[in-house]
């Protein structure tokens, strides 16, 4: 083989393997887009079951409803905080398959994404790190716990 033949064989090689790792991305990618569209419902009604559950054992252990919890439609819940208004809310938009959520005096935005089989939110706001649904129902109603 002359180095012309080996050097075309080598890059060949590569660009082939690069091309391979490339759709192999691809799909993975598209993959996970159909893993989160086929769940997003499911982990927006796990958000607010989350939100809702914790609300309740807030009120409960302080004899007082200091946070309030409404579902307003299929996309967006509110969050009352005494006497404040508008009412901080949490929306779900199923398109962009991400939370937005607007507390008393700032806003968060957590987009879901897929690691290791599971979905979780990643939000440039927060951090770097990945939350689970319990998590980001932690963050919103912490945040506005300051304002009860």
């Amino acid at each position: 083989m002359t180095n012309d033949d080996a050097w075309a064989e080598r890059r060949a090689q590569e660009i082939r393997d690069r091309h391979h790792r490339d759709e192999q991305k691809k799909q993975t990618y598209t993959d996970e887009q159909n893993f989160l569209r086929a769940q997003a419902d499911g982990t927006w009604l796990a958000l607010q079951a989350a939100l809702k559950s914790k609300i309740a054992a807030l009120n409960q252990r302080l004899g007082e409803n200091a946070l309030t919890f409404s579902l307003v439609d299929t996309r967006k819940v509110e969050i009352g905080v005494k006497e404040h208004s508008p009412k901080p809310s949490v929306r779900f938009d199923p398109e962009k398959l991400s939370i937005n959520a607007s507390t008393v005096n700032t806003g968060f935005n957590w987009e879901m994404k897929v690691v290791n089989g599971q979905i979780v939110f990643a939000s440039r706001q927060v951090g770097s790190s990945n939350m689970t649904t319990d998590q980001v129902a932690v963050h919103i109603l912490d945040d506005l716990c300051k304002f009860v």
